[in-house]
């Protein structure tokens, strides 16, 4: 994760009313969204690569694929020692985005490992 340089201003207002102010490197926080959705795309390959060698099916199938993901969530999370605010503009950055790209990817790899293993195998 890249800190950086401060020179975009994004402005959030606290549930009190007050104006919080945050400065981060557009350029930064780009690289660090990358970063996001390869770690994401990875894991959905090796989620899927497992869940079709074990044989999951139906909803154990896809609850494996939201486990791996809320575990990459809190990878991130602890990766950022827990203020992801100091890497990127808010803190949905880095739970939700990149989920449902990450969701094509794991059926793909799901479904062709399973075939390997359990149909042809």
């Amino acid at each position: 994760m890249v800190k950086g340089r401060r020179d975009v201003v994004f402005a959030q207002r606290n549930s009190d009313g007050t104006v919080e102010r945050q400065f981060l490197s557009m350029e930064n926080v780009q690289k660090n969204m990358r970063a996001v959705v390869f770690c994401r795309t990875f894991i959905s390959i090796v989620a899927g690569i497992v869940a079709g060698i074990l044989g999951l099916t139906n909803v154990a199938g896809f609850t494996s694929y939201f486990v791996m993901m809320g575990m990459v969530s809190l990878g991130l999370a602890a990766r950022t020692n827990f203020d992801p605010t100091a890497y990127y503009p808010t803190t949905s950055k880095i739970t939700y985005d990149g989920i449902t790209s990450g969701l094509m990817t794991f059926v793909l790899f799901w479904t062709l490992f399973y075939d390997i293993v359990h149909i042809y195998g």
